[in-house]
Formats: structure tokens, C-alpha cells, sequence
């Protein structure tokens, strides 16, 4: 049995989750029905950066969307915004999850430290 969500936030019944794409730090951030019932509200910063949420471009997950429902609603917000959505897929295996997040960590620390195939970052005049 699922718990009933505070009246006046104009949510539909059947309620998953709440997303929010911060559109000054990029974050995703999820929000499930038991945040939603137990805070009696919906969230109103972006907890990286602090950013008001914009209430209007949160996408809402219910309980009849597909992945391919969920894909659209995101590629419509990226699209409202004037942006595309970022390239990369997120994988079926865990595994290649973090894989892809060493390689991008691995990728960043090269460039930082100048190597010799990468500008590196100019400190100074």
C-alpha cells in the first residue's frame, strides 16, 4: 500500500519518483514518493550548487512510464532548455557504469596534469 501524498501539490496518485536536471551544475537529482510524503513537500534547491530548482521543469515518474517514456520527458526538458541531451547512455552492467567513470576520472586527471598530448591547464601569465 502506498502512502497518500500531501494534498495541494498537484502530483498524480501514482507517483514514482520526482527528477530534477539542475541546469547550472548538470546534477540529477531523484526524489522518491517517501521524500515527497515524509518532508510534506517537494525540494527547492539543487544540493550541489544550491540553485532554486525550477518547479516547472521537474519530470515526474509514474508508475505506467517506460524507459522510453522517461527518455522522452527527458529530451523534452533538454529541448525546452535549447540543449541536447549528453551523449552517453547509461549502460545495462554496473560494471561498465564504473568502468566509463575511471576512464572520464583517468581522462580529466591527464589533462590536469598537462600531458604531453593535451594543453593541460595554464596557470599564471
Amino acid at each position: 500500500m502506498t502512502t497518500p501524498l500531501p494534498p495541494g501539490l498537484q502530483l498524480p496518485a501514482d507517483l514514482v519518483a520526482v527528477v530534477y536536471f539542475c541546469h547550472v551544475c548538470e546534477g540529477k537529482h531523484t526524489y522518491g514518493r517517501d521524500y515527497v510524503t515524509e518532508t510534506g513537500g517537494l525540494p527547492t534547491a539543487c544540493p550541489n550548487c544550491s540553485t532554486p530548482f525550477v518547479q516547472e521543469d521537474r519530470v515526474l515518474r509514474v508508475e505506467a512510464d517506460t524507459f522510453e517514456g522517461l527518455e522522452a520527458k527527458k529530451r523534452d526538458l533538454f529541448a525546452k532548455r535549447g540543449r541536447a541531451l549528453p551523449g552517453r547512455p547509461k549502460p545495462d552492467d554496473p560494471k561498465e557504469i564504473k568502468k566509463q567513470r575511471i576512464h572520464g576520472l583517468e581522462e580529466e586527471l591527464r589533462r590536469l596534469r598537462g600531458g604531453e598530448d593535451s594543453p593541460g591547464v595554464r596557470l599564471g601569465p
